[in-house]
């Protein structure tokens, strides 16, 4: 199976696929990228878990979730150059990471947000108890935004102390969007909400 999401950079599709039929952190699965010019294969690197995740891109850098780990592929060559997350963690990831000014920040299966340096290697930064959440943060500036489970929160991406935090009567499951000074998520209710 593929992932529901494809991401776009360089002239190529990037994608993810897992075996559906495999037992979660142990079910293989692989990086797919496709010239959107011919349709063709560009590289495939198979990944030690699948994922259901979309990848992300920054630059010429790929970054995906194998299922416990965040690693980083040459867009253009698929060669893998580095584990992000060395410490892998015996959990569930799904979301997408959103990636930053050297960091990487994502949910995990074990209720809490995680803050990464991928610049100086795999370090943790910080880590917030944030329950479960079905969707991906996002970055913009120097505020992390994550919603979930009838909230939306705002951190500082340096610290990861709390900014603001606010309750909504719905179960959001859509990556926040940013735009204008407004902060615009959907939610299962059918609302589309903003705030500022």
């Amino acid at each position: 199976m593929s992932s529901a999401e494809v991401a776009i950079g360089a002239g190529t599709a990037f994608l993810t696929t897992y075996d559906p039929d495999g037992f979660g952190l142990f079910s293989a699965g692989y990086v797919f990228a496709i010239d959107l010019n011919t349709g063709s294969e560009r590289w495939r690197a198979e990944i030690r878990s699948g994922t259901d995740s979309c990848p992300v891109v920054v630059g010429n850098d790929v970054y995906v979730y194998d299922g416990s780990a965040l690693l980083r592929f040459n867009a253009l060559t698929g060669e893998e150059e580095t584990v992000v997350v060395a410490d892998r963690l015996w959990t569930e990831i799904e979301s997408s990471p959103a990636v930053s000014a050297g960091a990487a920040y994502f949910v995990s299966g074990d209720g809490f947000l995680y803050a990464a340096d991928i610049e100086s290697g795999p370090l943790w930064k910080w880590r917030f108890p944030i329950g479960p959440i079905p969707s991906s943060p996002s970055v913009v500036g120097d505020t992390l935004y994550v919603a979930g489970y009838g909230v939306i929160k705002a951190l500082d991406t340096s610290s990861g102390e709390l900014r603001w935090s606010l309750d909504l009567p719905t179960i959001i499951r859509t990556t926040p969007a940013v735009v204008g000074g407004y902060v615009y998520v959907g939610g299962d209710d059918g609302n589309l909400y903003a705030i500022g």
